[in-house]
């Protein structure tokens, strides 16, 4: 039996050949694991561009080097592409719900960032209330009496900004791991549903991986392999969007 991705002649039915020939490294385009990457809070990048840099595989490998199931072999996926690819900025931008998830993304942030900016108002008026505090006890005008009343009232001020400050952050560190979290179970989700289509897709078409070709590490996918189009057509299908309420009209 031909080799599908050399043409060569070393392959054979058995099982033993088959793994022999996977360890010489036909087959094995692409050895990359889907990776979650760190981001900024501040930044609020889409969903989509988390996808930019993985180099998804849906393969069967494995149940190919275990050799033929009975009704398969090989010769299914000489009818079509042995490799598939898709393009996941424009898979992202074109699956419905990935984009409404990410619009109750920027909302969370948003609101986050807004209760951030306020907590951040209130130190910053405690500091200057400390400050003219300060300020009033230089005048040499004053009494020994009244430099102590505002003495003791610095110190409770001062007191009292510490444990503002350590709310705040507190505060902070919640709110990270919160959005964090919720983009972290967003992207598995998106992921998830991704990864169902595409197994289907290769099932159907005799493919043995899919891949992102927007992967910098893949230097060159074929036009004719990708399968960007129907898998957001399928994507929509299976995974409708939420409708969105009409806004009530008075």
């Amino acid at each position: 039996m031909d080799c599908l991705c050399c043409g060569g002649k070393e392959i054979g039915n058995d099982a033993d050949k088959t793994k022999s020939h996977l360890r010489d490294g036909h087959f094995l385009i692409c050895g990359q694991f889907w990776s979650f990457m760190k981001m900024n809070s501040n930044s609020l990048p889409l969903i989509g561009a988390f996808l930019l840099g993985f180099g998804a595989i849906f393969t069967s490998l494995i149940a190919m080097a275990e050799g033929p199931s009975a009704g398969t072999s090989l010769q299914n996926t000489s009818q079509c592409c042995a490799i598939l690819t898709f393009n996941a900025n424009r898979v992202m931008q074109g699956y419905a719900i990935a984009k409404s998830r990410d619009e109750e993304l920027k909302t969370l942030a948003d609101s986050l960032q807004k209760d951030g900016q306020k907590k951040m108002e209130e130190l910053v008026n405690a500091q200057e209330e400390i400050r003219k505090l300060a300020e009033k006890m230089d005048n040499s005008a004053l009494t020994d009496e009244a430099r102590d009343k505002m003495k003791t009232e610095a110190e409770k001020q001062i007191e009292a900004l510490h444990e503002k400050e350590m709310n705040f952050r507190q505060w902070q560190e919640k709110s990270e791991s919160q959005l964090s979290e919720v983009r972290a179970e967003m992207l598995s989700k998106t992921i998830g549903e991704l990864k169902v289509i595409a197994s289907e897709l290769a099932e159907e078409e005799g493919a043995l991986l899919v891949l992102n070709g927007t992967n910098p590490d893949i230097l060159y996918t074929a036009p004719a392999t990708d399968r960007s189009e129907k898998i957001i057509a399928r994507l929509n299908q299976r995974y409708p969007a939420p409708v969105k309420a009409l806004p009530k009209t008075k």
